[in-house]
């Protein structure tokens, strides 16, 4: 067993450090070694480190140091996504973590690939964004409420020990690293039900046997316009957004006559169907209805739900 010096910096630290020292730790526990942290800006201890990550201003991830403040670093995820270390350790050790994570997973070489660049999409980019200080959380109040903000709440206030410090980091460390590793399952999870989606289904609408995220259809079937599933002890007709970035938009929103109507007004300016039939039959308006946001309806039954897909579409 190997024990690896990884060197970062020391005072404040940030989610990128912390991230990037969480990734070397995953690397090493997978292969069976430890890590020793040494929190430090002196050349001769960063010299000394096997790994280096966020200091000492070299970026070669060939000598394994991943820093990302010197002038003319151009390092960029494959999108010109400026790269902070963290991005730079997952472009390194990424795709060795995901075979791990996957090695129980039925997936192809390509499918490992599309969770390496979903996990660097839906959790590693914010980090590098928000690092750099750019991004569209950067511009208000959202990046006191991110993955990031939570990591540096771990600091220590006023004077506190170097001693305080590494433990407040150690802290961070462990809090991330559960983070990150849910993440990547979530992420396997996400690619097997897109691959699952890209063999079943073609068409406008996606019909499911159970719940399912909107944004992975998106991903997953460029096409699709609804989806009908079973939500909430009835069936749901939901719009599918343009992509993952723009969760709160629709590719085919519901008609605007449609908007925010309840069982017998929505009734009123359904075609004649199961859908109309259910709407006028719900009085109360409680289970057949169309959000106000028009990216949503619901009908008790599945039948209804496939006929009032097929007017939202023809409206």
């Amino acid at each position: 067993m190997k024990k690896f010096k990884v060197a970062t910096h020391n005072g404040v630290f940030h989610a990128d450090d912390v991230m990037a020292v969480v990734l070397v730790t995953m690397f090493t526990k997978m292969m069976n070694d430890q890590v020793t942290i040494r929190r430090t800006r002196d050349p001769a201890v960063i010299e000394e480190s096997d790994v280096v990550v966020d200091v000492g201003g070299v970026y070669d991830s060939g000598r394994f140091r991943f820093d990302h403040h010197q002038r003319g670093c151009e390092a960029v995820w494959k999108d010109g996504t400026k790269l902070s270390s963290a991005g730079m350790v997952w472009v390194h050790y990424g795709p060795a973590l995901v075979r791990d994570a996957c090695r129980f997973e039925d997936m192809s070489e390509a499918e490992r690939h599309e969770v390496w660049e979903a996990v660097y999409a839906t959790c590693i980019k914010h980090v590098d964004d928000l690092d750099n200080g750019v991004g569209p959380l950067t511009k208000g109040t959202l990046s006191d409420a991110t993955l990031s903000a939570a990591i540096a709440d771990f600091n220590c206030g006023g004077n506190a020990s170097e001693e305080e410090h590494l433990l407040a980091f150690e802290d961070a460390v462990e809090f991330a690293g559960g983070v990150l590793s849910r993440r990547i399952h979530q992420c396997i999870q996400d690619v097997k039900q897109r691959m699952s989606l890209r063999s079943q289904h073609v068409g406008d609408v996606v019909v499911l046997d159970a719940p399912m995220d909107p944004v992975i259809v998106a991903v997953a079937l460029l096409g699709a316009k609804l989806i009908i599933m079973p939500q909430f002890g009835q069936w749901m007709v939901v719009c599918v957004p343009p992509g993952r970035e723009e969760r709160f938009s629709q590719r085919h929103p519901f008609p605007e006559g449609m908007k925010g109507l309840r069982g017998p007004g929505l009734a009123g300016v359904l075609a004649k169907g199961p859908a109309q039939d259910e709407a006028a039959a719900d009085e109360a308006g409680a289970a057949c209805f169309v959000h106000g946001g028009r990216f949503c309806g619901g009908m008790k039954s599945k039948e209804a739900a496939l006929d009032l897909a097929g007017q939202v579409l023809l409206g």
